[in-house]
């Protein structure tokens, strides 16, 4: 990689984005997303650097097209994707779509009732009850 680097970069001359680093992460999205048509082409819709966070991150590609869906969606920054991979958006959302199930199928009439929420941005403790969050919040 370093020396394809040099070579491209000696022969276009004040260029950018080709160093070793950033050749080894195209190389990477080739084969990460070559033999994915769906896949592919929503990688197109979002921007390079998300792109390369859920390269990192999504273990699966169930997982890169949830990350992929959500980003070109609500348009996240790299910053806002980031929190939502760390937070493990993706495994609480199939944990989630898995306990609705199982509760759609015994209650069918509440489902309605059902939302989730996010709410780590509130710097709540790991432990505490709902009825803390009531009286603080």
């Amino acid at each position: 990689m370093q020396e394809f680097s040099r070579y491209i970069q000696s022969h276009f001359v004040g260029i950018r984005g080709f160093s070793p680093q950033n050749i080894w992460r195209m190389k990477q999205f080739y084969e990460t997303y070559a033999e994915n048509e769906n896949l592919s082409t929503l990688s197109r819709e979002i921007n390079w650097s998300n792109n390369v966070l859920i390269m990192m991150a999504a273990k699966t590609d169930e997982e890169r097209e949830f990350y992929l869906l959500l980003t070109k969606n609500n348009n996240y920054s790299a910053r806002e994707l980031e929190r939502q991979i760390d937070s493990s958006l993706f495994e609480r959302e199939m944990i989630s779509a898995e306990k609705n199930q199982q509760f759609i199928e015994r209650n069918a009439g509440l489902t309605a009732l059902r939302d989730s929420y996010v709410l780590e941005f509130l710097d709540i403790p790991k432990r505490h009850k709902e009825k803390q969050l009531r009286k603080r919040y």
